[in-house]
């Protein structure tokens, strides 16, 4: 792209340096143009493979998991979490962990913000963590976490209070399942909650407002064939009855609901099995899933604005610099005409999600900047060179084709007869104009032009050796009595000419006779013979036309 042989020679200049800089702004502007206009048809595969993309663009446009679908993997995340502690020694350990991370954060917020409450319940802590007994000591630190849940809301804002009670939600969770009978009782309620969730979810399909229809197909798909390879009436009939005792009314429970609650309670599986199949199947899908909000216009949050205001301000910046070079130079005939010739430059700084497509234009900017610049080589380039190259074989073709369907539809319009007709109409309509032109003209013959033929003639005659004038010897004599005699006769039938042209009678005369030409050359025309080998002489030289037309003669252009 750039030629580093100039560069060489005449050195870096600030308008190549400027050029290139404008170029890497307009290029960054463009890219990231495109990527927020095609961002939500891209937004799965970056969702899938390159999911730090969405965390980032996902808040500029107002999108979060849709609550529904979440709520759903949140509960698996709870089957997953409980299936990870299922080893006794590993669950005591992280009971400890959580313990030792809420003691902590109570004597920190206890500096922080000194509370006779928190004062309190820190000591209680410390006095607990000192039982020897486990399990006395898991029990007493549960019970104490309810009552400082219960006592510390007013005392706390509200993120230390949240940050707070996430540590005691998950601390009562595994306080929960340290037993196999409340391991159990938890995953039932579990299961029940996520029934409930499912038939929810079935109902509302929130997949069709982010235009995912097509995962939630596949979600009902990858689970029923499960489902399927197994099930039989009695199988039906004991989940659709387990979702009926539910409160579900049995004709309104979707056979996808009946599929996900045999599922998660199939026996025939263990729970990390489960879990693999559907981390590995379904919930990439259910994650995806997004809510957008929306702003109180009643449109969709787009926040790009934020993004591109310095690219922006840059391009209206530059937009009036180059009005103002342009008005000095004196480029345009009035000072109005710029933004007029950079229409779409002026539409692209138009601040709106709809004119953000005219900043696209400014890639044919970027190429002439780099095509006029001695710097670069762009014009000359291969790419460019190709571009042009196919360009022009396009509009050959394109051109060839347009051509050979108008002079077919020629021949055919001369095959039917109906161009005798064009023709005689439009002698006819015109008449009145050809013999008041051919009269006009007969009667201003042209001197000069007369002098010349008849200098031709003379020459002509004089290099004869026939006739009479191979006996008169004398070639003076011989010359002069050949030029009197054309001259005589010729301004002798111009004079005549011109006297019957300029008189009434003569006029009428010389009219009739251009009367009785056209009316011959009309007839003639209509004549069938005459009028076959006319139509297939014209029809012939159009075939050899459209043939020379059908020569590809890029095929003989090197590119």
């Amino acid at each position: 792209m750039l030629n580093f042989q100039k560069i060489k020679e005449k050195g870096l200049s600030f308008r190549l340096v400027w050029d290139l800089f404008v170029v890497l702004i307009v290029i960054t502007n463009l890219f990231l143009i495109i990527f927020d206009l095609t961002y939500l048809l891209a937004r799965p595969f970056y969702f899938k493979y390159k999911r730090e993309i969405t965390k980032l663009y996902d808040p500029y446009l107002g999108i979060e998991p849709h609550r529904t679908t979440d709520t759903y993997v949140k509960y698996v995340d709870k089957l997953s979490l409980i299936e990870r502690f299922e080893n006794q020694d590993l669950l005591f350990s992280e009971l400890e962990s959580v313990a030792k991370i809420i003691g902590s954060d109570l004597e920190n917020l206890t500096k922080k913000t000194p509370n006779k409450n928190l004062e309190i319940f820190s000591e209680d802590l410390m006095r607990i963590s000192n039982e020897a007994n486990r399990d006395v000591r898991i029990t007493a630190q549960m019970d104490l976490y309810r009552k400082i849940s219960d006592s510390i809301k007013s005392d706390l804002n509200l993120d230390d209070f949240n940050a707070l009670t996430k540590k005691f939600n998950h601390f009562e969770l595994l306080f929960r399942i340290r037993t196999t009978e409340g391991r159990l009782e938890e995953l039932n309620s579990i299961y029940q909650e996520m029934d409930q969730q499912m038939v929810y979810l079935i109902e509302e399909n929130p997949f069709k407002d982010s235009g995912q229809a097509h995962n939630y197909k596949r979600i009902q798909s990858v689970i029923k064939e499960e489902y399927l390879r197994i099930a039989n009436g009695a199988l039906d009939e004991k989940y659709r009855l387990l979702l009926e005792k539910q409160g579900y009314t049995r004709k309104k429970i979707p056979s996808t609901a009946v599929a996900f609650s045999w599922f998660w309670r199939n026996p025939d599986m263990g729970l990390r099995e489960k879990l693999n199949f559907f981390d590995e199947h379904i919930r990439v899908y259910l994650e995806m899933n997004y809510y957008r909000s929306i702003d109180l216009d009643g449109n969709y949050v787009n926040n790009f604005f934020v993004l591109d205001a310095p690219f922006f301000s840059f391009f209206l910046i530059e937009l009036i610099v180059r009005w103002i070079i342009a008005i000095r130079r004196k480029q345009y005939m009035a000072w109005f005409l710029y933004p007029i010739y950079h229409w779409y430059d002026v539409l692209g700084l138009i601040p709106l999600a709809q004119f953000k497509f005219f900043r696209l234009f400014r890639i044919y900017t970027i190429y002439l900047i780099l095509q006029e610049s001695e710097f670069t080589t762009v014009g000359n380039d291969f790419i460019s060179r190709t571009i042009k190259y196919y360009s022009n074989i396009v509009k050959e073709e394109i051109s060839d084709m347009v051509t050979v369907q108008i002079l077919t539809e020629s021949q055919e319009e001369i095959k039917s007869g109906s161009s005798i007709e064009i023709v005689t109409n439009a002698v006819n309509a015109h008449r009145d104009q050809i013999k008041r032109i051919a009269i006009a003209k007969l009667g201003n013959l042209s001197t000069e032009r007369s002098e010349e033929l008849v200098t031709e003639l003379i020459s002509h005659i004089l290099n004869s050796k026939t006739g009479i004038l191979k006996f008169i010897p004398h070639m003076g004599l011989r010359e002069k009595i050949i030029r009197d005699t054309v001259y005589a006769g010729f301004f002798a039938l111009q004079k005549t000419s011109s006297a019957i042209a300029n008189s009434e009678d003569g006029k009428v005369t010389l009219e009739k006779l251009i009367d009785y030409i056209l009316d011959e050359l009309v007839a003639s025309a209509k004549d069938p013979d005459l009028n076959e080998l006319n139509t297939n002489i014209t029809i012939e030289l159009l075939e050899n036309v459209k043939n020379q037309v059908k020569v590809k003669k890029w095929l003989d252009t090197e590119l």
